[in-house]
């Protein structure tokens, strides 16, 4: 048991380790272990190897997402498609109670703009976050579209999911073309 509990901290501390550092923290704390094994009860020599492996999880996984890229990308599109929503909840409810008559037209009039900018937004604060978003609405669209929910006319289900992510994605080209201006 304690053999299986060994090889299952140190495989997961090796994979949360830079591989250029790898090899020395694993041989070091294997040296440590050995030493501890010879000098008391090998079950404290494994409570020790244990807390040491545990106590280094929470920063090694920490500076692991903030060096890798896609985390942060993903957490900027996922804030800005929820902005996208909390949006549109808004301008259809601003629409609704201003006309009495078909309001999809309109509420996409002023959704896409609102795209455009989030989009924008998005591509500013992290690189490819607008690929990312224009993505996660093509997804979310078209699974809607698919399966049909709501009471949406097919037409206006069509423009969003022909639209929408286009949108997000022109917030890439404003943003290229800002960075290439430079």
């Amino acid at each position: 048991m304690k053999n299986l509990g060994l090889k299952l901290a140190t495989w997961i501390l090796s994979r949360l380790v830079r591989s250029s550092d790898r090899e020395a923290l694993i041989g070091d704390l294997a040296e440590e272990y050995a030493r501890r094994t010879r000098a008391g009860p090998p079950h404290a020599a494994f409570g020790w190897y244990l807390r040491q492996t545990c106590a280094s999880f929470p920063p090694l996984l920490s500076a692991r997402l903030t060096q890798a890229m896609w985390p942060m990308t993903f957490g900027v599109a996922l804030v800005a498609y929820l902005m996208v929503g909390g949006a549109q909840l808004l301008i259809q409810w601003a629409v609704r109670n201003m006309t009495t008559g078909a309001h999809a037209p309109l509420v996409l009039a002023i959704l896409f703009p609102v795209i455009l900018l989030i989009g924008y937004l998005a591509e500013r604060l992290r690189r490819s976050a607008a690929i990312v978003l224009g993505t996660m609405l093509l997804l979310a669209i078209a699974a809607m579209t698919v399966w049909n929910t709501g009471s949406s006319p097919l037409p206006y289900r069509l423009a969003y999911l022909l639209v929408g992510p286009t949108v997000a994605f022109v917030g890439i080209a404003m943003d290229w073309r800002r960075r290439s201006a430079r």
